[in-house]
């Protein structure tokens, strides 16, 4: 937001304030529906020192021109839409696409979050404004400027203090999500022969009737809507993430909840055929980035499971049109139009990908603890690595956009396999060739690049600087994940895991000085999960058994303790993260979390469960 000052107000405007709106139509009425454009485009505020004129910069204006293009656009129209063609066997909910967000356009709560008047930033990006006259704007904005003349005389603390009392009063949380908790009742108990253990099983088995989520299909807000409901993380986090509903589904599959699962895959293809990609969230100001790509990974484990229960031959071929017609199709023009794209995502030199955000600005949505520019060099660097999933961690050194690292080449090479597969499977020979040769070639990248021969572990790779980061982080088994380690390459990884292996389970990296909470002690269900899988992939039973039995018996020891799953823990400690000035608090609920366990505790370990009787 750009600011100015204009000349000084005759003394009796000294605590008056007043709003201009800059209509698109003359005399128009403040309202959702009028879209973006009638979001104010200029501000007058009259403060003691004088005016002050806020205006959407240029960079927000940006930030709105590509954010509305991606709402009002059908990225891919000639793929079948998932009224037309769905893998699930509930009709999909009616979608009416909405105009872009206050949180985007609004120069009001922009200017809120510059002063920093807020503890959390993503509540005021999540408002809208609320239906009403002017009339009805001018009295609210009489009654702000009243209770802001009694809160302060000071210019700054004047303004804060109006703005506060104004979106307060002025904006309203939309109703966006509808509970789909009847969709995931209580199914199953386990016995694992430890009560801690069963009761953590347990709160899991009550926590997914909180994280199955519908969207309002016209919410107003910055929440996109999804044709079937959504898996929300939990905490301040209302809305689908990419990376975060692999693991959920990874625990939705080992308790038989296939339906739930099916709906992702469609949520998810839903966004590509609409935006052209995946974003990193379902919200609109998450339009301009994606997060590490397991859309191939989720796609084919649910199909996978779908087509084992299918008897019907003719339901088989049912969904191999729908592989062929939909998700194929959806997920070869994500993989090759939005992240192998060298104007963005793409390194010709070396055969590898970074990340990337079309905007260099702010995060709307960031804490009001984050310090952009101490979490990166650039605005773009920071929503780079937003986009990684691993947001934030000393091993980028500030840079996301000229790293390439071992997760997201690894998910990457997993997309290219699977896109061969899936080639396969619909008789497209040619086709599945040309994956497996890309596949083929990325691993010789990653072999040349990640892998550092004389410390024999995959490390980050800077692009830009042409060295390795001297940096041995949970992601380095991300290859083993999938596949695309050598047995020799494995078995070196293997001799590594004392490193990073803690009562708890594995800790994010070996960065033990960074405030980061990917770095350090802290353990995440997404590492945990790639180390135990792929581990076991390679034949190291003994050590993955041990890390799921590590990170289940840690996950249970803190539900015993606290009543709670986190969003992460201290694998050193086994307990929740001390507060942390530099970060947004640990989050209970939490999705990825239960995922983890579940999955680890009846897919790893093979405690049996049973069903519940009614």
């Amino acid at each position: 937001m750009s600011l100015s000052t204009l000349p000084r107000p005759n003394r009796k405007f000294r605590a008056s304030l007043f709003f201009g709106f800059l209509l698109s139509i003359a005399g128009a009425g403040v309202s959702h529906s009028a879209g973006a454009s009638l979001f104010p485009q200029c501000a007058l505020l009259f403060l003691p020192s004088g005016p002050t004129v806020a205006i959407r910069g240029a960079a927000q204006e940006k930030a709105v021109e590509t954010i509305a293009k991606l709402k009002q656009d059908i990225a891919y129209p000639e793929v079948p839409a998932v009224t037309a063609l769905s893998i699930c066997g509930k009709p999909p909910a009616s979608i009416v696409e909405t105009a872009v967000s206050a949180g985007v356009a609004d120069p009001f709560l922009e200017r809120a979050r510059n002063l920093g008047i807020y503890e959390d930033f993503k509540p005021i990006s999540d408002l809208s404004l609320k239906p009403m006259t002017a009339g009805e704007f001018e009295k609210l904005r009489k009654e702000a400027a009243k209770e802001a003349e009694l809160a302060s005389s000071d210019p700054k603390g004047f303004e804060a203090a109006f703005l506060k009392s104004f979106i307060a009063k002025a904006y309203e949380s939309p109703k966006e999500l509808v509970s789909a908790k009847n969709l995931a009742p209580m199914h199953w108990k386990l016995d694992s022969g430890s009560k801690a253990i069963d009761d953590a099983f347990a709160y899991t088995e009550r926590t997914w009737g909180k994280l199955v989520n519908e969207t309002h299909p016209q919410s107003g807000g910055s929440l996109l809507a999804s044709p079937y409901p959504i898996l929300v993380p939990a905490g301040r986090f209302q809305e689908a993430y990419y990376w975060d509903s692999y693991f959920g589904i990874k625990g939705l599959l080992a308790t038989d909840r296939l339906d739930i699962a099916q709906m992702q895959v469609e949520n998810f293809l839903a966004y590509v055929r609409k935006y052209g990609f995946v974003p990193n969230g379902g919200r609109d100001y998450y339009l301009t980035r994606s997060q590490p790509p397991f859309l191939s990974s989720i796609t084919r484990e649910v199909f996978e499971a779908t087509i084992r229960g299918t008897k019907s031959a003719s339901e088989r071929l049912k969904l191999k049109k729908w592989l062929r017609d939909r998700a194929y199709a959806l997920i070869r023009k994500d993989y090759e139009d939005f992240w192998m794209n060298a104007k963005t995502r793409f390194d010709p030199k070396t055969g590898l990908n970074h990340h990337w955000d079309d905007l260099n600005i702010p995060r709307p949505e960031r804490h009001g603890a984050d310090n952009e520019l101490a979490l990166g060099k650039t605005y773009r660097d920071v929503r780079a690595g937003a986009e990684s999933g691993l947001d934030f961690t000393d091993a980028f050194e500030g840079e996301p956009t000229k790293i390439a690292g071992p997760l997201l080449n690894s998910m990457l090479y997993k997309t290219e396999t699977d896109l061969a597969w899936m080639a396969d499977q619909i008789g497209d020979k040619n086709a599945s060739r040309h994956f497996a040769e890309a596949a083929a070639k990325r691993k010789r990248a990653m072999d040349k690049y990640l892998w550092n021969a004389e410390k024999a572990r995959y490390e980050p790779f800077h692009i830009g600087l042409g060295k390795n980061v001297d940096v041995f982080s949970a992601d380095a088994y991300a290859p083993l994940f999938v596949g695309a380690a050598s047995p020799e390459q494995a078995k070196h990884m293997q001799s590594w895991l004392g490193d990073l292996e803690r009562p708890g389970g594995l800790m994010a990296s070996d960065l033990m000085s960074s405030v980061h909470q990917w770095d350090g002690t802290n353990g995440w269900a997404p590492y945990q999960v790639m180390a135990i899988d792929g581990l076991r992939r390679y034949g190291f039973d003994k050590d993955s058994r041990r890390i799921a039995k590590k990170w289940v018996d840690a996950l249970a020891q803190v539900h015993a303790r606290d009543g709670a799953m986190y969003e992460r823990i201290d694998v050193a400690t086994i307990k929740k993260p001390d507060v942390d000035p530099h970060k947004y608090p640990t989050q209970e609920g939490f999705l990825w979390t239960n995922g983890s366990f579940v999955w680890a505790a009846v897919d790893i370990l093979n405690y049996p469960i049973k069903a519940v009787t009614p």
